[in-house]
């Protein structure tokens, strides 16, 4: 892990790697909920799209969290890889764009896919609506 992280911070800004102030999510967490019953690996960090842009721009907390644990230890799930494939895809060809495709296909280069399933997604659903204060969800 920290061959990427050496060099997201290497090429992440012209201005240096970003202090990871302001308010929001933590864009990566360990989990302190159980791992399902079904999952087959025990994953640390499963990075959301918060935490991909971040570490994309060399957010210096993120990086910091990250070069504390292995590869192994960090997962993406694939609805985060089509989101931020798509925010790229909507910016206009230019030097910021080719710069953020180079840093994402390193991202993906380096870590591995968290395994996504019907399950997960009613899983996510459920979890997700509760969260927005959803009262009605199983």
């Amino acid at each position: 892990m920290f061959g990427l992280v050496a060099e997201l911070l290497r090429t992440a800004s012209p201005s240096g790697p970003r202090s990871g102030g302001g308010g929001g999510r933590s864009p990566a967490h360990p989990s302190s909920r159980p791992a399902l019953e079904d999952a087959a690996e025990t994953v640390k960090y499963v990075l959301d799209t918060n935490a991909v842009s971040a570490l994309m721009k060399g957010d210096a907390r993120v990086v910091r969290n990250l070069s504390r644990v292995t590869g192994a230890d960090v997962s993406l799930p694939q609805p985060v890889i089509a989101e931020t494939a798509y925010g790229i895809q909507r910016l206009p060809q230019s030097r910021r764009r080719d710069g953020l495709q180079a840093r994402f296909d390193l991202v993906r280069g380096e870590l591995p896919r968290a395994s996504w399933s019907d399950e997960v997604s009613e899983s996510f659903a459920v979890i997700k609506a509760r969260l927005a204060g959803h009262r009605r969800c199983r």
